[in-house]
């Protein structure tokens, strides 16, 4: 999985600009069940440090903000956005 998001990350052309940066994370769960964000962002840890892999940064650069969308069409999938 960290892999993974460094590959994602680089092939974007994404690169790291100075000072802090915002990561969003918005989840689409794959059912109506209740889930646990504490549970969501954990599980993406990996993925997050391959962002900061990429970027050649370290994660403590991040501001997180994450929310649980409602049951949609995106289900199962998690939305990452950067913004400097």
């Amino acid at each position: 999985m960290r892999q993974d998001a460094a590959w994602a990350a680089k092939s974007s052309g994404l690169t790291a600009p100075d000072g802090p940066l915002h990561v969003a994370l918005t989840f689409y769960p794959p059912d109506k069940r209740r889930r646990d964000l504490d549970g969501c962002i954990s599980a993406c840890k990996a993925y997050l440090d391959g962002l900061a892999d990429a970027l050649g940064v370290d994660d403590s650069r991040f501001t997180l903000s994450a929310r649980i969308a409602p049951f949609c069409a995106h289900q199962g999938e998690v939305k990452i956005e950067v913004r400097g």
